[in-house]
């Protein structure tokens, strides 16, 4: 069996507070990781789309409700603009104020968009 050379891209980045967001690109799909979006993040995001041929993101993934995984105004930046097609979330309900708000502009967004939305 031949293998098959694939590129892949993961990026860390710094977003100037506490928190950290990350993406993952398999050679298909470009993935964020945290519903996190920051001056400081959202130029090399958009360079790591760039670099994978995309202008929107694939999958939204997001791995807690706690502010420093999912800010609910860096999220609303990133349902409008990087308009993912899938977002995976926390299947807890959220326990804080801005994880409720982030879960509110989820289901609002998947009622808009008729986006396919995953609790994990």
């Amino acid at each position: 069996m031949e293998l098959k050379q694939k590129i892949t891209r993961f990026r860390a980045y710094q977003l100037g507070n506490a928190g950290s967001s990350f993406s993952y690109f398999d050679g298909t799909t470009f993935t964020l990781i945290e519903g996190r979006l920051t001056e400081s993040s959202q130029p090399n995001v958009q360079f790591e789309l760039e670099q994978a041929g995309k202008t929107k993101i694939d999958t939204l993934h997001i791995t807690s409700w706690d502010n420093d995984h999912c800010n609910p105004n860096e999220l609303k930046d990133i349902l409008n603009n990087l308009q993912p097609n899938k977002i995976q979330y926390p299947g807890y309900e959220p326990h804080t104020d801005s994880g409720k708000t982030c879960m509110s502009y989820i289901k609002q967004y998947e009622n808009e968009h008729n986006r396919f939305i995953i609790n994990i």
